[in-house]
């Protein structure tokens, strides 16, 4: 029988119902993380790597508030990308770190009107931003190294270096830094040693053939525990986000920014003998109880990760079991009574020092965490919360 507790939702309440599949940022623990980055890699100035949307954090939010915590740069993928900062009012220096070529003159030209510090590597990319400058106004770039090698290995270096001083000599470009990576983080200690070593010697060649710059700068991750690789920035790139290298420096100071979790669909009983999800690879060995959750890897949830992942639910971490499919997935419950439908599970997110979530995938699957949060994607509606007054939120 009709009754009114049969009604449907109000606006009200549909309002301030939490979506089913819902990724948090806490600018906040941006902030955070911030200052604690800057603390640990001083006397070098920070730069905030937030490329790829802020790895799918939110660029301008995620921006505002590294650069309010004392952040000095920012540090983007492509030329559009800083734009996009700049039509957001966001003044502070900005590289774009994709080197000049495949943007066209449009884009390279606005990249110069905007004030970003394009890339470059080659003698042929320093006369293309000549030319653009010459249509536009004076243009700041860095020059990307490749420290796998010294220079005196790179037959290109030295017309690079002729047409870096002809370029500061008509006063067309300003070399704001000259710049080059360690590589992943998992590189010995004798690579990055050699890496280094190769750096500086880029840099003494750079200052003896008259090329002028303002800074110089290596590394990320690796700066935490390496005084030697900080030189005059350190770039912040997953640290930013909470997640740092286990057994790295601040690994237990960062708290992960970014929350995703899901709501309890279905909580569901079967009997000893089932199996769930696609071809049965996971059985019951008794009769229990599994919660549904729709989330899959149509939103990004990798589907290598069926049976190799947990979740946060009712107080405790769970198994995921069967495979991961396109717009669900299953928690194993056991006798547990206690989850209902519409309970909230968190697939990753959590406290200073947690390593659950996307760095545990990423290890899992032999992958970076940065492919797992920027993978993130579908049906995910993206909430910010906390920061400085004026910092955009979503």
């Amino acid at each position: 029988m009709y009754s009114d507790t049969d009604a449907a939702p109000t606006a009200a309440s549909r309002e301030h119902r939490r979506p089913a599949i819902e990724a948090c940022v806490n600018l906040d623990a941006i902030a955070g993380n911030t200052t604690a980055l800057i603390a640990r890699t001083a006397p070098a100035s920070l730069m905030a790597v937030v490329q790829a949307d802020a790895y799918g954090h939110g660029a301008i939010p995620v921006a505002a508030t590294a650069l309010a915590a004392g952040a000095r740069e920012l540090g983007v993928r492509t030329i559009s990308e800083g734009c996009a900062l700049r039509r957001a009012g966001i003044g502070a220096p900005i590289l774009a770190f994709a080197p000049v070529g495949g943007t066209g003159d449009d884009g390279l030209d606005a990249g110069i009107r905007a004030d970003i510090a394009v890339t470059v590597e080659s003698g042929d990319q320093v006369a293309a931003v000549r030319a653009a400058a010459r249509r536009t106004a004076a243009a700041t770039i860095q020059v990307a190294v490749d420290c796998e090698r010294s220079p005196r290995r790179v037959p290109q270096w030295e017309d690079l270096l002729r047409s870096l001083r002809a370029a500061q000599a008509d006063g067309t470009v300003h070399v704001r830094g000259i710049y080059s990576s360690t590589g992943d983080d998992t590189h010995a200690d004798v690579v990055v040693d050699r890496h280094r070593d190769n750096f500086l010697e880029y840099l003494r060649s750079a200052r003896g053939a008259g090329v002028a710059f303002d800074c110089a700068h290596l590394a990320g991750a690796q700066a935490l525990c390496r005084s030697d690789l900080r030189f005059d920035l350190v770039r912040a790139d997953l640290s930013l986000y909470g997640i740092a290298p286990t057994g790295y420096a601040l690994e237990a100071k960062l708290i992960p920014a970014l929350t995703l979790s899901a709501e309890v669909a279905l909580v569901k009983k079967i009997a000893a003998g089932d199996g769930v999800s696609y071809g049965f690879q996971w059985v019951a060995e008794r009769d229990c109880s599994i919660a549904l959750l729709p989330v899959g890897y149509a939103d990004g949830i990798p589907r290598a990760l069926g049976g190799r992942m947990s979740v946060l639910l009712g107080g405790r971490w769970r198994p995921q079991i069967g495979r991961v499919c396109m717009d669900q997935m299953l928690i194993y419950l056991g006798t547990d009574t206690d989850v209902m439908e519409g309970d909230r599970a968190v697939l990753f997110g959590g406290t200073a020092g947690s390593t659950a979530g996307a760095q545990r995938w990423a290890h899992a699957l032999g992958t970076t965490p940065a492919e797992i949060l920027g993978g993130l994607r579908g049906r995910i509606q993206w909430r910010h919360v906390g920061g400085s007054p004026g910092t955009t939120n979503a």
